[in-house]
């Protein structure tokens, strides 16, 4: 039965028609060609770091930050993992749940991530000078440490998949999923201040001692113990392995096991409220103070769908502020902090803004027969956007300035990041007019949506790119805030037209529009 489910995976993975199989073919290609890349020279390191470290402690690490990806991918990542793990999806075939894991086990393995991982543990194979007992016994080591990697991370994966079938479930892991990027960031910032630190904790022998008894560090370290003669302490750290590799599979038969007896779901009687049903806004939070209107209930309803009600959406959402902040950073520290305030408000934005219709479904159409003037909902789902990435750019310089990076380039980060938020927001809100799809589908409208989204993002960085050029050129004669603040009045005049123009053409086309939804 493992071998058949092996085979259903493999079978949907080359399943696909027209231009979109080949398209899907040459993704596939290249996901191989650089897992396989990067397993290569991750392996090399490996065995370069053991021939230089005459302990492994620095391997060690290497492995064990291998290992804390695959834990933390499905957590910090959870629309981008694979679905074929989600228990509710495995209800539809008569398996049991030892059937279930074992197949799926094998097809994880089948992938270009656990190919990497297992070339990055081979390198201790090849690492020079150690024997050939040593190097048999770390092959068995990396086998161990890529099944390690793989069960453990769709376990954990397995058992999101049940927390978030809940309203509260899905907060708390959208919620900590943030956290750790944030801690991420901080971390990285931290290390690449003081990269010393590093260096000197890795090498610490007490933190060598730790690294070789986590469990990837033992499937190292139990080769490394056979070649200085230790053979009893590296049979020791092969069961102790071993044991961490049979954990993650009872864990995953566990939850698969508690879904098919009906555990692991939310209480089905709910307590409540003596007000309940008696009233329903359509807004909430700050915007029930602002007058009740059509653009105000869209406002509502799509910042509900980018914060907890729509895991795509919140994905989307935490993905564009990390990576904004990350890239904003980085281009900080190195250029202008002017240009990372547009860069940050430009991405955030356009991510955000190329998807105001692809998350109504059918609720698009209930929009159309209410005759709800498209216009205003158009606009409302906008001022969510620009109000997001506005929020993100306060709060990324507040972070910069407090870690000493901004002195007196506040004022022109903070003007530059509007103005590219606001032209970003108004250039996604036509894309999203122009190539609407349904974001919970997988159709040929999303190929389509993809290229209008790609020239939406080399219109707005372009756009930035030209205006960071004109701020620079003129940059000695002491006018950049003059020049600043022109480009804000520039971006707000240029943008509303933009907008008028998306929502416009909805009004007019809302029967179209709507068609583009359902059809996915």
């Amino acid at each position: 039965m493992a071998v058949v489910l092996l085979r259903l995976r493999l079978a949907i993975q080359r399943s696909g028609r027209g231009s979109w199989s080949s398209t899907r073919g040459v993704i596939i290609i290249g996901m191989w060609l650089l897992a396989v890349g990067a397993g290569v020279a991750t392996g090399a390191l490996v065995a370069f770091l053991l021939w230089l470290d005459g302990d492994g402690a620095a391997a060690l690490a290497v492995l064990t930050v291998i290992f804390l990806g695959w834990l933390l991918m499905p957590l910090i990542t959870p629309a981008l993992q694979d679905q074929t793990v989600d228990p509710a999806r495995l209800e539809m075939y008569p398996l049991t749940a030892r059937e279930k894991v074992s197949g799926l086990l094998l097809g994880g393995l089948v992938a270009p991530t656990a190919t990497g991982t297992l070339l990055a543990a081979l390198g201790a194979v090849f690492a020079p000078g150690i024997g050939w007992g040593a190097r048999a016994l770390a092959l068995v080591g990396a086998v161990v440490f890529t099944v390690m990697c793989v069960a453990w991370s769709r376990a954990l994966q397995a058992m999101l998949s049940r927390a978030t079938a809940s309203r509260r479930g899905r907060d708390v892991a959208l919620m900590a999923s943030g956290l750790l990027g944030v801690g991420f960031y901080v971390g990285i910032q931290i290390l690449t201040r003081n990269p010393e630190a590093l260096v000197n904790g890795v090498s610490d022998s007490v933190v060598a001692v730790l690294l070789a008894w986590t469990p990837p560090g033992a499937s190292l370290q139990m080769a490394l113990d056979l070649d200085a003669g230790d053979a009893v302490v590296a049979l020791g750290r092969a069961a102790y392995a071993l044991a961490w590799v049979i954990a993650a599979i009872a864990l995953w038969v566990w939850v698969l096991a508690r879904k098919e007896r009906g555990g692991l779901q939310s209480p089905a009687r709910r307590r409540r409220s003596p007000r309940a049903g008696t009233r329903l806004a359509l807004t909430g939070g700050l915007l029930r103070l602002s007058p009740k209107s059509p653009g105000g209930a869209a406002a509502a309803q799509y910042a509900r769908y980018l914060f907890f009600r729509k895991p795509r959406a919140a994905q989307q959402t935490l993905t564009s502020l990390g990576i904004g902040g990350f890239l904003a950073h980085s281009l900080g520290v190195d250029a202008s902090f002017a240009l990372a305030g547009a860069m940050l408000g430009g991405l955030v934005a356009v991510s955000l803004s190329t998807g105001l219709l692809n998350y109504d479904g059918a609720g698009a159409e209930f929009s159309v027969i209410s005759g709800a003037p498209m216009r205003a909902v158009l606009v409302g789902k906008a001022v969510v956007v620009a109000t997001i990435a506005l929020a993100a750019l306060v709060v990324f310089v507040a972070v910069e300035a407090a870690l000493g990076f901004l002195e007196v380039d506040v004022v022109g980060a903070l003007i530059c990041g509007a103005a590219a938020a606001l032209w970003a927001t108004a250039v996604g809100a036509a894309v999203s007019v122009i190539a609407p799809y349904d974001a919970d589908k997988k159709s040929d409208g999303r190929t389509v949506a993809a290229f209008w989204h790609l020239g939406a993002i080399l219109l707005v960085f372009t756009t930035i790119g030209i205006a960071a050029g004109v701020i620079w050129a003129v940059g000695g004669l002491g006018l950049g805030l003059v020049i600043a603040l022109g480009a804000l009045a520039a971006s707000i005049a240029a943008s509303w037209p933009v907008v008028a123009w998306a929502a416009r053409r909805l009004d007019a086309h809302q029967l179209r529009v709507t068609q583009l939804i359902l059809a996915g």
